[in-house]
């Protein structure tokens, strides 16, 4: 722990005074992911077990991503972890294009809207990623996520999607970014989808991240290749909608859009992100996870 806010420290010192940040808020934050060697990252099954070694420093909760904004007057005022708790975290291999996730989510209504949006800037190069005015169509589509992407993600079987699908990068009209190898997911649930019921839910999935995503194909697409000691945009709103009784027609118990900065420009402008710091690998707890990983094998093998 002292090693990571030590090196936290460190570095957000170093960036203030040598480079501009661009994309910031809330405006003092600075957020930490985690880097995996390249051999050990979380086989995606839907488990969390191989997330355990990670401190609790790099887990976003409801009790941190907890500000509900942009909903109007239907809108939830407060968090209550009874009707909504969860924990998630990004992650990051070096010199990679990939993002690791994972999220645990509990909630109490499960509907068909309930989802989470991720918003990467991967390059920090904040600004608008919408269409800007005075653009043609063939221009406007061009710029539509083209240097920070915003997704829709849902796991509940393809219910709301349809089919096998999982994935929605809502502003642009491409699908191939939608399987392997741009993007992954497993995910694991107890509950019914969309039933207005109690659900929990585990789940992994992996995004490529893009300099310059061009809808067009991912040849003519830039990715970005991650490196330790520099900053990223980032953002992810956990929706939350509660089931609409009969002969209404919206919930009178409202909707929440929970996350770490409450400002609406985010949805298209990645001035509004929040900065995280990508750290070095903590050689101490992957060396002690390898240990007790081979002290386990050992008991295992004793065993049979």
């Amino acid at each position: 722990m002292k090693k990571i806010v030590a090196y936290l420290g460190a570095c957000a010192l170093i960036c203030a005074l040598s480079n501009p940040v661009v994309a910031h808020d809330p405006p003092d934050y600075l957020g930490i992911l985690w880097q995996w060697p390249a051999d050990k990252v979380p086989v995606r099954d839907g488990d969390l077990d191989d997330w355990d070694i990670v401190p609790e420093e790099f887990w976003q909760t409801h009790e941190t991503n907890n500000v509900n904004s942009c909903l109007g007057d239907n809108s939830k005022a407060d968090l209550d972890p009874s009707d909504l708790s969860f924990r998630w975290m990004t992650s990051f291999v070096q010199g990679s294009s990939k993002t690791h996730w994972a999220m645990e989510r509990f909630d109490d209504d499960w509907t068909l809207g309930d989802d989470m949006e991720p918003t990467i800037d991967a390059d920090h190069s904040g600004g608008t990623f919408w269409t800007i005015e005075g653009m043609t169509d063939e221009e406007s589509e061009r710029q539509k996520g083209r240097h920070a992407q915003i997704y829709h993600i849902w796991f509940d079987d393809g219910l709301r999607q349809g089919g096998d699908s999982w994935l929605w990068f809502w502003m642009t009209s491409a699908d191939w970014y939608e399987q392997l190898p741009w993007s992954d997911a497993a995910y694991k649930y107890e509950g019914t989808p969309a039933s207005g019921e109690e659900m929990h839910e585990t789940s992994e999935w992996m995004l490529t991240t893009w300099d310059d995503f061009n809808y067009a194909d991912p040849e003519g697409s830039v990715q970005h290749f991650f490196d330790e000691g520099e900053i990223i945009g980032l953002s992810m709103n956990i929706w939350d909608h509660e089931t609409v009784p009969e002969g209404e027609e919206v919930s009178p118990a409202g909707v929440g859009r929970w996350t770490i900065s409450p400002n609406c420009e985010s949805f298209g402008d990645a001035d509004f992100l929040a900065d995280y710091l990508l750290l070095e690998i903590d050689e101490e707890l992957m060396s002690t996870a390898v240990e007790e990983d081979s002290w386990g094998n050992v008991k295992a093998s004793l065993a049979r």
